[in-house]
């Protein structure tokens, strides 16, 4: 195994100087499956140092993930946190998490700053569903699993350790692990006293504890700072404590400082698309400026953008929480924020399978923005909805979508827009096989993008939707042509080249190669479900299925399907869960299994009426 290289924020601090003997012996508790530990010590004591000793040390023999939990919102987002650590699917989804914990194995999951209330319940479910993962959770107090293992605040430069659920066999003869208090050999410099000669645009970063987005202030003395990366600026725990306690700036204006450093991320209120796997870091940031930025529009963009950040990890159900919390506060009067809730809300109920009620909430959103005169961004709501309604099958509602998106991006004199309603209407009429009209729509739609500087990533996905007609009409070269051409711009867009997989693989598939369309559909469903897409996630996976059948491997083919099937009812896509069923009927009735078949077969076509009493 290669040498385990903790992250910055623990390797930088200096050697644990008197604290190897803990080291030692928290190494020799942690051997153990299913341990768990508590290492407690106020900031400054050196618990983050004797973590960065223990994580290197463990490292040479199994599997260490870190993650650091001051700030986390609440119980939701330290599964968000945990699973995003551990490259989970569906990181904030609890099964997911669980059961990516449990397939690492032989793991340790090391919880710096975990002075949380529920650490202890959240330690409990993990190590439940994962037998022989360690747990390490560190910080002022740490609690770990049982009734009685809560800790007041220890003195400064003290560090305990308490090991509740070890075997009687370990603690024998050793006190050390049952309760350990010692003395720190070489207390830490204070570097304090200059905080009061500190710009006060550092204020921001005592506000939160998680980190804010983007590089360090030019000044900042680089010893206050956890090493964290170059895209996140966090303060030591200690420094931000300092820091709170002489200046408390009002919540407006770290709102205002913290809205600068998020303008990309805001942009996915109004719709915009996730260009990379969300960093749930950045969700108290948002809850910051949605619930204190003085601008009502800003605070909503921001409420938004948090609620399409639950809903890729896996959270849709929260989503929905936070936009109703935020329905009472400020408005400007002209009902555009209530419609970015409402839109958010609708985006949230669509990945419950909640399709009825995601419907009223657009049509909501979409009747504020019509008397808000908000063009644009109703524009971007309408062709939104289409993508999300096409992924489910509801075609002629996405249609019509499309097209009123068409209408007003023309109006507009928004042609990137219009390419792309018109791109996404083809789409559509491609699944109802109406090919003549959806040529025509995608030759437009390349026009209008061939006039353009900036194509942006809809030319590529102009190409793809070419590529898919020349399949559709067994066109096979100039299907390939079209992917070659949208090649060079998927790259650095994860949900793009996810599709340009997707149809390499379908490309792949038609020509009766299923031995090469595997790997893009295995890279396809990983790259869709760490940016929250369930259902297509769901749709590379059968594909996979599919594979396997064509390969003549049922087994592996059925456990595919299965699968999918999992996250075709947990997203509700009933679409998607339909045609799993009817594949796996055809397996079954061609390995000999007619009654199998039959259940398959009346299942499928249980969801078919359900999916058009919903239509």
């Amino acid at each position: 195994m290669n040498a385990y290289r903790p992250p910055a924020w623990l390797s930088s601090d200096a050697s644990p100087t008197g604290r190897e003997s803990l080291v030692e012996e928290l190494c020799s508790v942690l051997e153990t499956p299913g341990v768990v530990v508590s290492l407690e010590g106020a900031p400054g004591s050196g618990v983050s140092t004797v973590l960065g000793a223990v994580a290197t040390r463990m490292g040479e023999s199994m599997p260490v993930r870190v993650l650091r939990l001051a700030g986390s919102l609440d119980t939701l987002h330290f599964f968000h946190m945990v699973g995003w650590t551990i490259g989970a699917p569906f990181p904030g989804d609890q099964s997911s998490v669980g059961e990516t914990l449990a397939e690492l194995g032989e793991v340790l999951l090391l919880l710096d700053d975990a002075d949380r209330p529920d650490t202890a319940s959240v330690v409990e479910r993990l190590s439940a569903v994962a037998p022989r993962a360690r747990f390490l959770a560190a910080g002022r107090w740490a609690p770990v699993p049982g009734p009685n293992f809560q800790l007041s605040p220890l003195p400064d430069n003290v560090i305990a350790v308490i090991c509740p659920n070890c075997a009687p066999s370990l603690l024998q003869g050793n006190p050390l692990l049952a309760l350990l208090v010692q003395e720190c050999r070489a207390p830490p410099s204070n570097p304090w006293a200059i905080l009061q000669n500190i710009p006060r645009q550092v204020d921001i970063l005592a506000a939160c504890p998680a980190g804010v987005p983007g590089s360090a202030p030019p000044g900042l003395p680089p010893q206050l700072l956890l090493s964290t990366d170059a895209h996140f600026t966090v303060l030591r725990r200690a420094v931000a404590e300092s820091l709170a306690n002489l200046r408390t700036p009002s919540p407006r204006a770290i709102a205002r400082s913290l809205h600068s450093r998020c303008t990309s991320i805001l942009s996915l209120g109004t719709g915009a698309s996730l260009d990379s796997v969300p960093d749930p870091r950045v969700l108290p940031v948002l809850d910051h400026i949605g619930t204190h930025h003085p601008d009502p529009w800003e605070a909503a963009r921001a409420t938004a953008a948090l609620a399409r950040i639950r809903i890729a990890a896996g959270q849709a159900a929260a989503a929905r929480v936070w936009r109703q919390a935020a329905e009472n506060r400020p408005s400007d009067g002209s009902g555009r924020e209530q419609a970015l809730l409402a839109w958010a809300e609708g985006d949230a109920l669509l990945a419950d399978g909640e399709t009825r009620e995601a419907l009223v909430a657009w049509e909501i959103a979409a009747t504020q923005l019509r008397r808000a005169r908000a063009a644009p961004v109703l524009a971007s709501l309408h062709r939104r909805c289409g993508d999300l309604l096409t992924g489910r099958g509801l075609l002629q509602t996405a249609l019509e979508r499309y097209r009123e998106a068409a209408d007003l991006h023309r109006k507009l004199g928004d042609t990137l827009g219009l390419a792309s309603a018109l791109r996404g209407e083809a789409e559509v009429l491609l699944s109802q096989h109406n090919g003549v009209e959806a040529e025509r729509l995608l030759i437009l739609a390349s026009a209008i993008l061939d006039a353009m500087e900036d194509q942006g990533p809809v030319m590529a996905c102009v190409l793809l939707a070419r590529a898919r007609l020349e399949m559709e009409r067994g066109e096979l070269d100039k299907a390939e042509t079209f992917l070659d051409e949208a090649a060079a711009t998927v790259h650095n867009l994860p949900l793009l080249r996810a599709n340009f997989l997707l149809m390499q693989a379908v490309l792949q598939l038609r020509r009766g190669n299923p031995q090469s369309a595997r790997p893009h559909l295995l890279k396809a469903a990983e790259i869709f479900s760490r940016m929250g897409q369930r259902d297509s996630a769901a749709y590379a996976v059968r594909l996979l299925g599919d594979t396997a059948a064509l390969m003549g491997d049922p087994d592996l083919a059925n456990s595919f399907y299965e699968r999918a099937t999992r996250e075709q009812v947990r997203a509700g896509d009933l679409l998607g869960l339909g045609r799993t069923l009817s594949h796996r009927r055809v397996l079954e009735q061609e390995m000999g299994d007619p009654e199998t078949a039959i259940l398959l077969r009346r299942l499928a076509d249980e969801v078919r009426w359900v999916r058009e009493a919903d239509d």
